[in-house]
């Protein structure tokens, strides 16, 4: 009988990355905008590790006032298309939007 190939099992996906560092751009579940729940581009500015993991964001973009703490099962990593569109709102706003994005106040 000829040779067959043996069947490997698919490798598992690595988990989730959620230790994030403060300063890092991840994708962030946010929950204002009148209860509508969807993925922001974010950068943590604090992060809690003791207990339930926790980590304080600002939304890309938005107001300061949006900034808000995110449990860790509401963060992930953002995708390599999703990073190269935050490299161009980055210079989008870098014109004319003088005081919105880095002033950390």
């Amino acid at each position: 009988p000829p040779l067959q190939q043996q069947q490997r099992p698919p490798m598992p996906l690595p988990p989730p990355q959620t230790d994030f560092q403060v300063g890092a751009r991840i994708m962030a579940l946010a929950t204002f905008e009148g209860g509508n729940r969807e993925y922001h581009t974010a950068e943590i500015v604090d992060r809690q590790l003791i207990g339930a993991r926790k980590f304080y964001v600002h939304y890309v973009g938005f107001n300061k006032r949006c900034d808000q703490w995110v449990a860790e099962s509401r963060v992930r990593a953002q995708t390599a298309a999703e990073a190269s569109g935050v490299v161009a709102a980055s210079t989008a706003h870098a014109g004319g939007q003088s005081g919105r994005l880095g002033a950390d106040g």
